[in-house]
């Protein structure tokens, strides 16, 4: 198949290359050669105008392994985030559970015992499904890191935004870490638990999509990435982290919101720089490719 001829294809290719557990097929290594700058000019622009297009019931499959041993994309970046995996994707003991950092601040209410688990540091909360085992957890947050995806998708294209792998995976890892920071819906328990149980997929997903739709949140990741790069002359990884700093900050209140880092900008930068190298380097080497090419956009 000529995939530079049938973008739909090229992106559902790309797509499975991005989530799943598998190395790029052969055609398309040979298509993005490492510092291949050139790739980003020859691939045609692939609208997301309907993203239930792209992304099919079966997405689930393709975006992440459910084996600890042999985690996919969001596992592994994430994970490496978190503190939960090292930098081969194996899990290391905090993926088994350990203690929310926010445990030891001072004056903050903690249940007794660990409170994460997995590679995503999974909290329970009554508007969660329950997961008391790690690959429990993780697959529970998948569910929850797809919707989550097609929402991010779904805002960028209405901003006029065409989002790179690297880009929406630093999304999906601030979303991970704080949903108000990156303007992301938590998807209804209930959608959740059938979702990951694999009850009636299309249906749930296109409910889960048609809340999303009405989320009318600014100034989170994306309205600060534009920013950073727009506005700031930035790109790169600096426009991420800067994109991810401000994304903490609420512009109504006028004040940094992260009661995690004490609200001092000085610990959000330095934590969401830390988070997004750490991503950065999670998806380098899970694609094996030379780190220019996570400018070509798709």
């Amino acid at each position: 198949m000529n995939y530079f001829r049938n973008p739909l294809a090229l992106l559902a290719v790309a797509l499975a290359i991005i989530v799943s557990d598998i190395s790029a097929p052969s055609e398309i290594q040979e298509a993005i050669q490492p510092g291949q700058l050139s790739y980003a000019r020859s691939v045609p622009t692939i609208s997301l105008r309907k993203p239930d297009q792209v992304v099919s019931s079966e997405l689930i499959e393709l975006i992440s392994s459910k084996e600890s041993k042999n985690p996919g994309l969001l596992q592994r970046a994430i994970g490496m985030a978190e503190g939960t995996r090292e930098d081969s994707g194996i899990v290391n003991q905090a993926y088994y559970g350990h203690r929310d950092p926010m445990c030891f601040m001072p004056g903050v209410p903690c249940p007794p015992g660990d409170t994460n688990l997995g590679s995503f540091s999974y909290q329970q909360h009554p508007a969660k499904p329950v997961a008391m085992r790690p690959d429990v957890a993780d697959r529970v947050q998948i569910e929850i890191l797809r919707i989550q995806a097609l929402e991010l998708v779904y805002q960028a294209e209405r901003k006029g935004m065409r989002l790179t792998v690297h880009e929406l995976l630093q999304g999906l890892d601030l979303a991970n870490q704080a949903p108000e920071a990156a303007c992301v819906k938590q998807p209804d328990k209930m959608l959740v638990y059938k979702l990951s149980a694999g009850i009636d997929r299309a249906s749930n997903t296109a409910k889960a999509r048609a809340v999303f739709k009405e989320n009318k949140c600014q100034w989170g990741f994306l309205d600060r990435l534009k920013q950073a790069r727009d506005k700031k002359g930035l790109s790169g990884i600096e426009a991420i982290v800067e994109a991810r700093k401000w994304s903490f900050f609420d512009p109504d209140s006028m004040r940094w919101s992260a009661s995690g880092l004490g609200n001092s900008v000085t610990r959000i930068e330095q934590d969401q720089r830390r988070r997004a190298l750490a991503v950065q380097k999670g998806l380098e080497s899970y694609l094996k490719l030379d780190s220019k090419v996570l400018l070509a956009r798709i």
